[in-house]
Order: C-alpha cells, then structure tokens, then sequence
C-alpha cells in the first residue's frame, strides 16, 4: 500500500533522518533548528518548523505533524527538510519526497 494523505485530514506525521553521506553516520541534531519546505502541485512554497526528537533516543531525527492547512487541495505534495537553514551549516535532504492527497469519498 502506498502512502496518501486525504483532504482536509491532519495529524499525519512525517519523519526525517538525518545521516552523514560518506559515513553514514547519523547527524546530531541537538540546538539545531529543521525545516520542511513544501508545495503541491508547483503552488507557492510552504516553509514549516520541524520537531527535533530526543537525540539520545532517536539520533539524527526530527518529524513534522501536517496541519489540516497544509492538506487543503487534491495533488501531489513534494517537499524537502532543511537542517539550520540559510546558515553556513545548512543541510538539505538529498532526496525530495512525493506524497499523493486525494480526494474524501
């Protein structure tokens, strides 16, 4: 089964991962700030602040709950998360994920 968010729904939680491309290894996180910046279907640009989790217990980790606002159209969300964003230390995640929001029945 594939991953669809629904229209207007809100809760859903997206995780990110962090990881150091030549090692592996993955990022501390501690005092960092994360971002994941949006769109569906090419609209404008959705800047939103993600959570770092508990870096002792989930190293490298940070999630984001979608708002309702966030699901207000049927299409294709694509989007990025960003790691200390517009600092010399920015790390953008290497791939961008593609989630399909359909339609309520």
């Amino acid at each position: 089964m594939s991953v669809e968010l629904v229209v207007g729904d809100g809760g859903s939680e997206l995780f990110f991962t962090f990881k150091s491309k030549a090692t592996g290894e993955l990022k501390d996180l501690t005092g960092k700030t994360v971002n994941v910046e949006f769109r569906v279907d090419g609209g404008p640009l959705q800047t939103r602040a993600a959570t770092v989790l508990d870096q002792a217990t989930k190293p490298g980790q940070a999630s984001y709950r979608l708002l309702t606002s966030d699901l207000s159209s049927v299409g294709t969300l694509t989007g990025q998360a960003v790691v200390d964003p517009n600092t010399a230390d920015q790390l953008t995640s290497l791939e961008l994920f593609n989630l399909t929001i359909r339609a309520r029945l």
